[in-house]
């Protein structure tokens, strides 16, 4: 008997080495994954892009917004930025209403503002509007856009609704 350390032959397997195998390309070794990653990010590519395109379409709302803002602005400039943002359809009227109740924008400017929203708002507009005429402080808005304030609530509030009496007796003491 022969000594030998070597393992023996497997029928099964030939005595020649295996053929070469083509590389498999990418939409061959993910399959379908591969396609849906591609659309992923063609996708969010195209949102970026719109989302780019968006912020330039508004440039000129963006410029009316800090022209409005801006102290060191001449007030007929200042009023055309009011103009500006009130024929912007895409600007709406919940981006308005912080901006009319800031003290360092001009009185007329402030009066434009409340007059270009609609004469109708949302029951919640309503109500916020409604809790800024209850409230009598150092930073509470004048008179006059309280008054405006009240006849734009009084609008909105659907009939069933009753309206408080708070916030009016606050605004006729004053």
């Amino acid at each position: 008997m022969k000594n030998d350390d070597s393992f023996p032959k497997l029928t099964i397997l030939p005595d020649t080495p295996a053929p070469a195998q083509p590389r498999l390309t990418m939409a061959e070794k993910y399959g379908s994954l591969y396609w849906l990653g591609i659309s992923g990010l063609v996708f969010s590519i195209g949102l970026i892009g719109w989302f780019g395109w968006n912020l330039v379409a508004m440039r000129h709302v963006w410029q009316a917004v800090y022209v409005l803002h801006d102290t060191d602005s001449p007030l007929p400039e200042r009023l055309g930025a009011v103009d500006v943002l009130l024929k912007e359809p895409r600007v709406q009227p919940a981006q308005i209403q912080p901006m009319m109740f800031r003290p360092t924008l001009p009185d007329k400017a402030r009066y434009l503002l409340a007059e270009g929203l609609p004469k109708a708002v949302s029951p919640g507009d309503a109500r916020q509007m409604l809790s800024v005429l209850a409230t009598k402080n150092a930073s509470s808005p004048p008179n006059w856009l309280r008054g405006h304030l009240a006849r734009l609530a009084a609008v909105t509030i659907p009939p069933g609704d009753r309206f408080p009496a708070e916030g009016f007796r606050t605004l006729l003491t004053d």
